[in-house]
C-alpha cells in the first residue's frame, strides 16, 4: 500500500479478500476505519475553528464609488466624444441641406 497505491488496493479489495488470510484482512480493514477516522475528525475541527473565526473578522464597509486606474474612464469619455462629434456632424448635414433647399 505504499507508493500511493492505497486506493489502487481499495477498488481491488473484492479480489483481494479472497486471496488474503481473513485475520491479515480485518487488520487492513481497521486500518482504513483509523484513517479515515481520523481525517475526519480533522477536517471537522478545522471547519469549525473556521466558522468561529468568521464571527471575529473585521467587517470592511464596501465602497460606493469607483476609482479606477484601468482605463474605464478613459473609455466611457472617449465614447462620449466620439458620439458627440457623430451628433456634431449630423447637425451640419441638416444645416446644409435645409440650406440647398
Amino acid at each position: 500500500m505504499s507508493g500511493g497505491q492505497a486506493y489502487g488496493f481499495a477498488s481491488q479489495s473484492r479480489r483481494v479478500q479472497n486471496t488474503v488470510p481473513p485475520k491479515v484482512w480485518a487488520e487492513v480493514v481497521e486500518v482504513y476505519q483509523r484513517a479515515l477516522r481520523s481525517i475526519w475528525w480533522l477536517g471537522m475541527g478545522l471547519s469549525i475553528i473556521c466558522f468561529c473565526l468568521v464571527w471575529v473578522e473585521k467587517s470592511i464597509p464596501l465602497r460606493k464609488e469607483l476609482n479606477t486606474q484601468y482605463g474605464i474612464d478613459e473609455k466611457n469619455q472617449t465614447e462620449e466624444k466620439s458620439s458627440n462629434v457623430i451628433e456634431a456632424e449630423e447637425g451640419k448635414e441638416l444645416t446644409e441641406t435645409e440650406n440647398k433647399a
